[in-house]
């Protein structure tokens, strides 16, 4: 049945200290009988049975069950194997019937009748059914020896080891004991370890000496009647010499193994007895509750009726049927248990269960902001179309080249953009730093979601990522962006009549390209605080007082315009006559203060040659439209670097040949993803810190958990539980630990998150929180807390039950 080869077992192995408990110990144990092995304390006797019990790991050599090399002993421990320890191993706190059916409950009987029966029948072999709903630790110790046998024999298993069975049990006990134990071994294999010669010798079928750890003695016995092992606390009458005193009011009878003088005075007087003897003698009193019982026999007339017993090993089966799946720890028991832990501790405790909150609570925090870091980038938050291109010299200092640039369209660089909607009865506008303009001629009719392309100069399209801004923020007073088709916005302020809506990227304004540009080049010469006022609608009817329209030339920084008469009278208070002013500044007025090119780094003003005087306007200076888009081009090109609009690819393809060309949107999401990583970064170290504080909280407060199941978890080991079977119970328990703490602070921040996302925090993009990364959150609290939790019970479990026992001394 059980075999050992070779084994070998030595403790602080590789050390200076190291100690060889067995060396090459061999045996082929039969499949019935009773085998001692017999040493005396250090012999190696218990850790050669540790090793048969699967308790203990041998250094060298394999344990054989059947003909198989044993590689896990759990399932062998739990069902085919009976536990007699030394020390008991009872679950103290568990009554005497809980004790002995947890090891049928262990191998998978679920019958609570069949229960019943088997554990009362055991109980009733060793005398205690009387103290079946007893605590165990309100037993004596021979008790609680009996409720360890009972334990060992109720699963009826394929053998059974016992290590000093009878240590603490009085002489009684101890012959049934052992009379059991005979019984057994006529049908299954009993090995016993004792210390106790006589023993070995009365019961043992097979006795094997053990001296430091090797095999000096291996013999087959025949059993022995002798029994002062047995009767310590029994006076065998018939074995001593006897004389009687009798007289008509005293009997005495006085036995005796040897006869000295003795004085003895009886008195007896008011109802009691008095004996007076000399100081030398000692002296017991015998009586019915003595622990010391007088037999009138001879120890020579116990025979082989002493070893009967109502022992049956076939009352002990366990039925197939009766086994099903083993559910020692259900999810209903490990959690009320867990819950029950949370409830019943002290104060500091319950400090950590608040910090722990607070941590899932600051985890909340760092999660989302690490969610905003690792998402990939809307769309809707890079408010740049991808037709804006940044156009500079390859090598610094470099000017580019005009003629490369002809035909195609050159942003201003506007800074901000106001718009506002006009519905009737009210005015009201939005928040436009973020909207670009560009020209409508580049989009084509696919684009269009809704409505078509401009037809006139006071019309505009408008980006879909706009318009629905339009609609959140309310201003229209509709639901739908197909409702803003035929709406009016104000921008520059002039009023323009939404004529579409296009799918392009970015918050962006689609207007007429040559009213674009115009529009800049008034900005550009009004830029700041100005005093006039540069007209560029000179198509529209003026009044000419004097002098004539300007023509289309620039020339030497100069250009042709018309003042209005105020700023003649202004400029000019002395002079009466057009022409006089003319004599007076040399045929033409510069104002290198009021219209420095300062967007463009302009070194010199642009010098205005006044050519006529207009009635219109109190402060306006009107020039030739084309003779200005010069201006505008020429002082656009002398900046390092411009920004283009263009969808012409072939128009990219040649700029790339001759200057550095970088898409502006591609810019700013690689500036978002820069971004993004250092933000990554910034919220990791953040949420390690976080997790790892959490994760050490609980780690320690698992590991308290842990010592003060230390005691039982070894008992489970010992009597064949699997590690992952415990390590469930200690799973359970994180995970409601996790959840009323730092799973419910979690919870309150995206809860608060959740409610103020259209806040400061959507706005500004702080944080970022969906399903996935909510969910991750959950995940990660989840890993890390069980992580923590179950290091020091992983790192016990690693210690074999025989280890455990030592290590904690249990």
């Amino acid at each position: 049945m059980i075999k050992l080869k070779h084994i070998s077992k030595s403790f602080n192995r590789g050390s200076q200290n190291e100690v060889k408990a067995v060396v090459d110990f061999s045996i082929d144990f039969p499949k019935k009988g009773l085998v001692t092995l017999f040493g005396h304390s250090g012999s190696g006797k218990t850790t050669v049975l540790n090793i048969v019990g699967g308790l203990d790991k041998p250094t060298n050599g394999d344990v054989y069950y059947g003909d198989s090399v044993i590689k896990n002993f759990d399932e062998i421990r739990s069902r085919r194997i009976g536990y007699v320890f030394q020390n008991y191993n009872l679950f103290t706190n568990l009554s005497v019937f809980d004790n002995v059916s947890f090891v049928l409950k262990m191998i998978g009987v679920n019958d609570e009748e069949f229960i019943k029966e088997q554990v009362e029948y055991a109980l009733d072999l060793v005398n205690m059914l009387p103290f079946a709903k007893k605590k165990a630790n309100e037993l004596s110790g021979g008790q609680q020896q009996r409720v360890a046998i009972a334990r060992a024999l109720v699963k009826n298993p394929d053998f059974i080891i016992a290590d000093e069975p009878t240590g603490n049990i009085d002489s009684k006990n101890k012959l049934e004991v052992m009379n059991i134990f005979r019984k057994i071994a006529d049908q299954k294999l009993v090995i016993l370890v004792t210390h106790e010669e006589h023993l070995a010798k009365y019961y043992s079928d097979r006795i094997i000496t053990m001296v430091d750890g090797v095999v000096v003695d291996d013999k087959i016995n025949t059993p022995q009647l002798s029994h002062d092992f047995v009767d310590d606390n029994k006076i065998f009458l018939n074995d001593l010499s006897h004389d009687k005193i009798d007289s008509s009011d005293l009997q005495i009878d006085y036995y005796y193994d040897n006869k000295p003088n003795i004085n003895v005075k009886l008195i007896y007087q008011n109802g009691a007895l008095y004996i007076h003897l000399p100081t030398d003698v000692k002296a017991s009193l015998i009586n019915d509750d003595s622990s010391i019982q007088t037999v009138e026999q001879s120890r020579s007339d116990i025979d082989d009726s002493l070893v009967e017993t109502e022992f049956d090993v076939n009352n002990l089966e366990v039925d197939s049927n009766k086994v099903g799946k083993r559910q020692l720890f259900s999810l209903k028991t490990m959690l009320k248990v867990s819950f029950s832990k949370l409830f019943n501790v002290r104060k500091r405790r319950k400090l950590m269960y608040v910090a722990l909150l607070l941590a899932g609570l600051l985890f909340g925090v760092g999660i989302t902001q690490f969610g905003a870091a690792i998402m990939p980038i809307p769309t809707s938050d890079v408010p740049v179309d991808g037709a804006y291109y940044k156009v500079s010299p390859t090598v610094k200092g470099d000017n580019l080249n005009p003629a490369d640039f002809n035909n195609i369209y050159l942003q201003s660089n506007v800074k901000s953009i106001n718009v506002s909607t006009i519905n009737p009865g009210y005015q009201s506008s939005i928040n436009s730093k973020g909207v670009q303009v560009a020209p409508s001629n580049y989009l084509i009719n696919n684009e269009f979601i809704h409505g078509k392309n401009i037809n006139a100069k006071n019309e505009v399209v408008v980006s879909k990522e706009l318009a629905e801004s339009f609609i959140v923020a309310g201003t229209m007073g509709i639901w739908h962006i197909k409702d803003l088709v035929g709406r009016t916005i104000i921008y520059s302020n002039y009023n323009f009549t939404i004529s579409g809506i296009v799918s392009r990227a970015g918050s962006s304004l689609y207007f007429d390209q040559q009213l674009l540009q115009s529009t800049y080049i008034e900005q550009m010469f009004n830029e700041g605080q100005k005093t006039y006022f540069l007209r560029n609608d000179i198509s529209k009817e003026v009044t000419l007082i004097e002098g004539r329209k300007p023509a289309n030339i620039y020339e030497n920084d100069e250009i042709e315009v018309l003042i209005s008469k105020e700023i003649w009278n202004r400029q000019m208070p002395d002079a009466t006559t057009f022409s006089e002013f003319n004599l007076q500044n040399e045929n033409s007025f510069t104002d290198t203060t009021l219209f420095a090119l300062r967007d463009f780094n302009s070194p010199e003003g642009i010098k205005f040659k006044v050519v006529g005087i207009i009635s219109d306007g109190k402060n306006y200076i009107i020039a030739n439209q084309e003779a200005l888009e010069k201006v505008y081009r020429s002082a656009a090109l002398q900046i390092p670097d411009i920004q283009i609009y263009t969808t012409d690819k072939a128009v990219i393809t040649n700029l790339s040949s001759k200057y550095n060309v970088e898409n502006i949107r591609e810019s700013v999401i690689n500036y978002y993803t820069a971004q993004k990583t250092s933000t990554i970064i910034g919220t990791s170290i953040l949420n390690a810190i976080i997790i790892s504080l959490s994760g050490l909280g609980i780690f320690f407060m698992n590991r308290s958990e842990m010592s003060k199941q230390i005691y039982q978890i070894n008992v489970y080991r010992s009597l064949g539980v699997k590690k992952w079977e415990i390590i469930k119970t200690f799973v359970i328990d994180i995970l409601v630990l996790t959840t009323v703490t730092i799973l419910i602070g979690y919870f309150i921040y995206v809860a608060i998150y959740v409610r103020f996302a259209s806040g400061p925090f959507g706005i500004f993009g702080i944080a970022t929180a969906n399903a996935l990364i909510i969910f991750l959150g959950v995940f990660l609290i989840y890993i890390i807390s069980l992580i923590a939790g179950l290091i020091p019970i992983l790192l016990l479990l690693r210690k074999t039950p025989a280890n455990l026992m030592k290590t904690f001394d249990i």
